[in-house]
């Protein structure tokens, strides 16, 4: 989310995406600021999303506080 939030926002600052972007990328950063817990961690980053099965198989990955998760957080929040 965070890095999806961040490459729309980077888009329309670029002018390659118009502004009718900016709403969702103003709901990714509010759902990214909900992650961030009492000592600054993001937590909910997904270890990673190789191609599964099934869709229920994508339920099973793990999600926990990870570098490259508070790098996207800071450029999503930042954007």
């Amino acid at each position: 989310t965070a890095g999806i939030a961040y490459g729309l926002a980077r888009g329309i600052s670029m002018g390659y995406l118009s502004g009718e972007y900016e709403h969702a990328v103003s709901m990714a950063v509010d759902a990214v600021k909900r992650c961030v817990n009492e000592a600054g961690e993001v937590e909910q980053v997904s270890r990673g999303t190789p191609v599964l099965p099934s869709k229920e198989d994508y339920k099973t990955i793990s999600r926990n506080p990870t570098l490259y998760g508070q790098g996207l957080a800071l450029l999503a929040i930042c954007s």
